[in-house]
């Protein structure tokens, strides 16, 4: 194999491999000054994301991933591709749990970490202890018997986060961006779509459908396939919120 062989086959080997992870645990600390609500979730309230919807925010003191929505009273912190079952969601939720009037968690999407797969057949626990890499959907495993797998272990995730901190928030828009779409069949197992969930969790959940309609709402409030907001989305979480602090 000659010089220009080899190096393209390191490249290719290179981009089948998982991805730099742009957080890591013991890099993630809650803000010293504090808003009234709290809220997690994947990359929708990233930075890059809020400047685009000309949505105003402040960096935190000490915390990397957090921002401060000051005229929200909202402190939102995103971890990209965050998993349901990363010890890190426990963790997070419970301290801000603890030190916020409100908590929200912005539900990610069931395949994030779906590499680790196999391991949720037969977990030793609900939260786990992950490796330091990206946690973005590997397409191959988007499959039926993988998806089913994905979902029954995020529910059984939530189930024991809303009877352990039974004041929390839940706001499903990831699913709802794959799930609430005219005329298209969701890869979404029945039991993990929008409806579903909604009324499964329905005191916790923060129900998008009290303020929009199921079937203009990714082409109103996301940008992207992601399903990150436009502003209105925006605006649409926002009102939610509102709707806990009475």
């Amino acid at each position: 194999m000659g010089n220009m062989e080899r190096y393209v086959a390191m490249a290719v080997a290179f981009s089948l491999g998982p991805a730099h992870l742009t957080w890591s645990p013991g890099e993630i600390d809650l803000p010293k000054r504090r808003s009234q609500v709290f809220l997690l979730g994947p990359s929708h309230f990233l930075p890059r994301h809020l400047e685009e919807a000309h949505i105003a925010f402040e960096r935190t003191d000490t915390s990397k991933h957090c921002v401060s929505l000051a005229r929200r009273e909202v402190d939102s912190m995103a971890l990209e591709a965050l998993p349901i079952f990363h010890r890190c969601t426990w963790e997070i939720i419970q301290e801000a749990y603890q030190n916020y009037d409100h908590t929200v968690l912005l539900v990610p999407n069931w395949y994030f970490g779906n590499r680790y797969v196999q391991q949720l057949k037969t977990p030793q626990d609900l939260f786990l202890d992950l490796p330091l890499e990206a946690y973005n959907v590997v397409r191959e495993n988007v499959q039926p018997e993988h998806n089913e797998v994905m979902v029954r272990h995020g529910l059984s995730c939530l189930e024991c986060l809303t009877k352990s901190f039974p004041r929390l928030k839940l706001i499903f828009w990831c699913i709802a961006r794959r799930t609430l779409i005219p005329n298209r069949t969701s890869s979404v197992p029945l039991e993990g779509q929008y409806l579903q969930v909604a009324s499964r969790f329905p005191e916790n959940t923060l129900d998008l459908l009290r303020h929009c309609d199921w079937e203009t709402f990714t082409r109103q409030h996301t940008k992207d396939n992601c399903g990150h907001p436009k502003r209105q989305g925006y605006e649409l979480i926002f009102r939610l919120i509102d709707d806990i602090r009475g």
